[in-house]
């Protein structure tokens, strides 16, 4: 990591007389190689939900002193009864945590998924934006109707898509949502995209034992994983180059499959990253791990800790879940 070398090339035939004129030589050329990032993380905890069971299903980091995460958290009523309204989602201004109740359709339902375009745009579930400081409310078309949305995608509020149980994907344009046949009945749990070579974006999707990939024009192609393989995330790193997790963590990478051998990692809940040199994921025993760009290191906090979903950008990482009865947020800064 981080060093320097230079590369020339030299045009040779059959070794010449030294005094033969020296053979053509192009320009040197040189390159670095990607530094690693730091493992050093310092790490807090909060916990929400007084009563009832409460947890925490997403979470999107727009900054460091602007982080939303999505769920239900069971509060007590000034008499002191459990409030059958949850709050679902809370929100982080860089000091304090604040609960808020997101409405729809007549009540504050538990919210599973949240995507964030930029602080003035947010997506909840699908079904609810905020925009400009105002949550939207937008119907909800037949094609989402009966099915649990798993997980958001999207390049920009015009291009963004749900997947969800039952081999549901579902594309909204700025206009409407247009379901997506993905020829499966397997839930599906993620997706991640990236920008193609036509400017388009292709996007992959986790479900079960299949790999489905949307190209820019909204055709599927299902790629099988290989034998004992199952899916439970997706990050794309490169159209090349393709992360994901499950039982241990394995590339798709130039179009076949290639398990990475980590120590201490088993089954994989969630994976995401920002860099070749800086991503992170959530493991079964309790443990957030991250890759540098060079290795692989676990960081504990809290045995009892049930992460389910983690994001990271820039120096922080965010991961949210449950711990007993009650709602957890886990935020970690690079020191």
């Amino acid at each position: 990591p981080n060093q320097t070398y230079k590369f020339k090339v030299v045009l040779t035939n059959n070794p010449q007389p030294t005094s033969y004129p020296q053979p053509p030589t192009s320009n040197e050329v040189s390159v670095t190689t990607m530094d690693t990032t730091s493992h050093e993380f310092s790490w807090q905890s909060w916990e929400f939900g007084e009563c009832g069971s409460s947890s925490l299903y997403d979470v999107a980091i727009i900054d460091e002193n602007n982080i939303w995460a999505v769920g239900e958290i069971y509060m007590r009523d000034s008499l002191g009864n459990c409030d059958p309204n949850a709050y679902n989602a809370v929100h982080w201004d860089g000091q304090k945590w604040e609960l808020k109740r997101v409405y729809y359709k007549g009540g504050f339902w538990p919210i599973r998924t949240i995507f964030a375009f930029n602080a003035n745009d947010i997506w909840f579930s699908g079904y609810m934006r905020y925009f400009n400081g105002q949550i939207i409310e937008l119907e909800i078309p037949d094609i989402l109707i009966g099915w649990g949305i798993n997980k958001l995608w999207g390049s920009s509020s015009s291009d963004l898509y749900a997947v969800g149980n039952n081999g549901n994907i579902a594309h909204w344009d700025g206009v409407k949502w247009r379901k997506i046949e993905s020829g499966t009945n397997a839930n599906i749990v993620d997706i991640s995209g990236i920008q193609n070579s036509e400017g388009k974006h292709n996007k992959y999707c986790a479900a079960d034992n299949l790999l489905i990939k949307i190209d820019g024009d909204n055709y599927l192609t299902s790629l099988p994983v290989e034998h004992r393989m199952f899916l439970n995330s997706v990050w794309v790193a490169s159209n090349r180059l393709i992360y994901t997790a499950g039982n241990g963590i394995v590339l798709y990478k130039n179009e076949s499959w290639l398990e990475i051998e980590t120590p201490n990692i088993n089954t994989i809940y969630s994976i995401k990253g920002q860099s070749y040199n800086d991503i992170v994921g959530l493991s079964a025993n309790h443990a957030i791990f991250h890759f540098n760009g060079y290795s692989w290191n676990s960081i504990q906090t809290g045995i009892n800790n049930i992460y389910l979903k983690i994001q990271n950008k820039k120096n922080v990482i965010a991961t949210v879940g449950w711990q007993n009865d009650r709602a957890i947020i886990t935020l970690l800064f690079r020191n």
